[in-house]
């Protein structure tokens, strides 16, 4: 059985925000903790919260993870 490769972004410690699976929202906080393939050869991700240090009991496919990208509207001025 052959896992599928995973995306470069998917990497270890990664940060990365996970679609919520009540209403589809992405929630950023997460990390990646490791990956392993389920018993399709399909990748699974399993994801640290960065706040608790905690790995959530739950694993997420690929397309539920996705890499942090900062808003535009969130970079820093250091104008004064």
């Amino acid at each position: 059985m052959l896992m599928a490769s995973a995306p470069s972004y998917l990497g270890p410690g990664a940060a990365v925000e996970v679609r919520c699976r009540f209403d589809g929202a992405w929630i950023p906080g997460f990390v990646v903790d490791h990956l392993r393939p389920d018993d399709s050869g399909n990748l699974s991700v399993c994801v640290r919260r960065v706040a608790e240090g905690d790995v959530l009991p739950s694993l997420f496919s690929a397309e539920e993870v996705r890499a942090v990208v900062e808003p535009i509207g969130k970079q820093v001025c250091t104008h004064q």
